[in-house]
């Protein structure tokens, strides 16, 4: 019932007033940094808007966040993200990140694919260029109420953490788990596993739509996390 609900939630967010979208850049050479954008419109106001994150990979952490907010009314929706990047590029450069070592990407679900749970995903690591994938292995969210009351609007729903597992079938092992959530998803109440991406043996990059609050409903966002894939089952 659960995901049931989460993926009503997401199947209204495709027409929601302020719906980013997602755009990857890339890693370094050495899979160890990785960055990403998402950008769209500010609901209510109609400004373009955009975040670039830099990230370290493991262990996870955000190294830069960079933020735009175009407020001239005389504006392109194409210069926010044009002015995020812009402001990110010499950190980009200087630490090699391109969408040439990108990686590969293991499965993406777009909101618009109703088929797949939001919460569950299946996917190998590697390409057979056969129908028989060889192992796979199954990724689990679980989203655990954070206790975080939202006081400025009640009337949306509980705020959730991340739990992610994986398992090969035989055995299942731990990802990610948080007991706070950063700051920019601190008031998040629903995510949904959209992409996939192998970054190296080590290194898998999730991400996830998320929903937070809005000004005029729920608004769509992106959230990235780098994860370490369990020695025992690497290659």
């Amino acid at each position: 019932m659960k995901a049931m609900l989460i993926a009503a939630v997401f199947a209204v967010s495709v027409q929601a007033a302020d719906s980013a979208s997602f755009r990857y850049l890339g890693a370094d050479a050495s899979g160890s940094h990785a960055a990403w954008m998402m950008y769209g419109v500010q609901d209510g106001s109609g400004f373009p808007w955009a975040v670039v994150e830099i990230l370290s990979t493991i262990p996870h952490r955000v190294l830069e966040r960079h933020s735009v907010l175009i407020t001239s009314e005389d504006t392109h929706r194409n210069h926010g993200p044009d002015s995020a990047l812009a402001l990110a590029a010499a950190s980009l450069e200087d630490m090699g990140i391109s969408i040439e070592h990108g990686g590969l990407v293991l499965l993406e679900h777009k909101l618009t694919d109703a088929g797949v749970s939001p919460d569950t995903v299946v996917f190998a690591t590697e390409i057979h260029y056969t129908w028989y994938p060889g192992i796979t292995y199954t990724m689990v969210l679980e989203q655990v109420p954070s206790g975080i009351e939202n006081l400025d609007a009640p009337w949306f729903p509980e705020p959730v953490l991340i739990r992610l597992t994986i398992s090969d079938g035989r055995s299942r092992a731990l990802l990610f788990r948080e007991n706070t959530a950063p700051d920019p998803y601190m008031l998040c109440f629903a995510y949904r596993i959209s992409r996939v991406i192998k970054l190296d043996e080590r290194t898998l990059l999730v991400v996830f739509n998320a929903m937070i609050p809005g000004f005029e409903g729920p608004d769509l966002r992106y959230r990235v996390l780098a994860v370490e894939f369990p020695i025992a089952w690497r290659r």
